[in-house]
């Protein structure tokens, strides 16, 4: 499944546990995806996710986003982000143990690209990554 355009992707992965964010890095990493940024709330990812912008940085490509976090939420921070043209290019990828279908709905309206239900194998993660590549290339974003 490697893509050498994989290479070029930034991903920000935001978990407030560490034991899931190392899954999403130990399952991109072998895609040859090492781009990638680490946040344990919504906060700490808006504040990365904004200095891109302030600085001009190429923004994050793909956002591994849990919904129940500390401090800001998975919510808040979609919402935050699909209300500035600056994220438009990003796909918002939700990892929640919420797989209540209410909760992943209200996801998607407010601009969720797709979604995981944890747990989740690595098989199911890639079938998920490649709708995501394939919505990111449909933007022209990679």
């Amino acid at each position: 499944m490697i893509n050498p355009n994989f290479a070029k992707l930034r991903c920000l992965i935001v978990d407030d546990h560490a034991m899931m964010r190392k899954m999403v890095k130990d399952f991109l990493e072998p895609m040859n995806i090492t781009n990638l940024v680490n946040a344990e709330n919504g906060k700490v990812a808006y504040e990365k996710m904004h200095l891109n912008v302030v600085t001009k940085q190429p923004q994050f490509n793909i956002v591994f986003l849990d919904l129940a976090m500390p401090e800001v939420d998975g919510y808040a921070l979609l919402k935050q982000c699909r209300s500035d043209v600056n994220y438009d290019d990003a796909a918002f990828v939700i990892i929640t143990a919420e797989g209540q279908k209410d909760q992943v709905m209200r996801a998607v309206k407010i601009g969720a690209t797709s979604f995981l239900n944890k747990p989740f194998t690595e098989d199911e993660f890639n079938e998920k990554f490649m709708k995501v590549i394939r919505w990111l290339e449909e933007r022209k974003v990679i």
